[in-house]
């Protein structure tokens, strides 16, 4: 065994914090803006129970920019890209996990949860965010399990790049709650430099060590890294330009006051996802997000 580099897996609780700030609009991030404190309100408008939050519009985008359109979400949907003056399909011919990952990169998010189904694909599920979860691999039309026997820190490494992610933060023995259905994969060994769990050399794909399954919990999980404080995305939308702004602080998603918010703010937030610039700054952004 060599997972003396993972940990037990113990959920955890999260909250929401506030976020105030003013900026000249040249700035290349929010947090390089003059702000008031992170984590608190620092006025008391904005710590009044009826405190709106900030929105913006961001300029339509130039060829090469991509937009998800008919999914679930404004973080979801069929992938097209701008050429031309139009939006193109792509087509799904060799599309895969890494492909996802490349997308949502180009629109801000730190990785993908789930793409068309390849073999080899791998998903996070049952964690307290979208960074952390009971890893999982699809073959032949189903999700199975990964077993713990020799999980390590250089495998959660690998799930992580995988899936999009920077980098690992914790890998997982015993996650909890454990998974159902068959294990796929066991005695994993990775370099840590690999693309994907599918390049890491096993026992082989079907073939499990009998220890997998001989207890409560014997399943492979992990917490990636989330976003570095100071990254920001849109949200309650159905357009990917466009949204309620939040703002990323020591470990979770905040929201931003719109006291003081305008168009120079506005012009920060979309130059740092990424966008040609600001459309329009929003006060008073519905539906308005909460404070736990």
């Amino acid at each position: 065994m060599k997972n003396e580099e993972a940990v037990p897996h113990y959920p955890a609780e999260s909250g929401t914090s506030v976020y105030q700030l003013n900026c000249a609009g040249t700035e290349s991030r929010l947090d390089a803006c003059t702000h008031g404190w992170i984590g608190y309100p620092s006025s008391t408008y904005c710590s009044a129970t009826s405190a709106v939050d900030a929105g913006v519009a961001c300029e339509a985008p130039d060829d090469g920019q991509l937009r998800l359109v008919d999914g679930n979400g404004y973080n979801s949907g069929r992938v097209e890209i701008k050429f031309a003056g139009g939006w193109r399909r792509i087509c799904d011919y060799g599309w895969g996990s890494n492909d996802a990952a490349v997308v949502c990169r180009q629109l801000g998010y730190s990785g993908y949860v789930s793409s068309a189904r390849a073999d080899g694909d791998i998903r996070l599920q049952d964690g307290d965010t979208q960074y952390q979860g009971r890893v999982e691999i699809y073959y032949s039309g189903e999700w199975r399990r990964v077993c713990e026997e020799g999980w390590g820190l250089n495998d959660a490494k690998v799930a992580c790049k995988q899936l999009g992610y920077e980098d690992v933060h914790t890998a997982y023995i015993n996650y909890n709650p454990r998974g159902t259905g068959s294990y796929w994969l066991s005695d994993i060994n990775c370099a840590g430099t690999e693309e994907g769990l599918y390049n890491c050399s096993s026992r082989g794909w079907g073939t499990i060590n009998s220890y997998c399954g001989t207890g409560d919990y014997d399943d492979a999980g992990v917490i990636c890294k989330a976003p570095g404080d100071g990254a920001v995305r849109l949200v309650n939308t159905t357009s990917p330009y466009e949204g309620r702004v939040e703002v990323y602080y020591g470990g979770e998603w905040g929201r931003v006051c719109d006291y003081n918010w305008g168009f120079s703010d506005a012009k920060v937030v979309c130059r740092q996802l990424g966008l040609a610039g600001a459309h329009t700054s929003f006060r008073g952004w519905s539906p308005r997000g909460t404070v736990d």
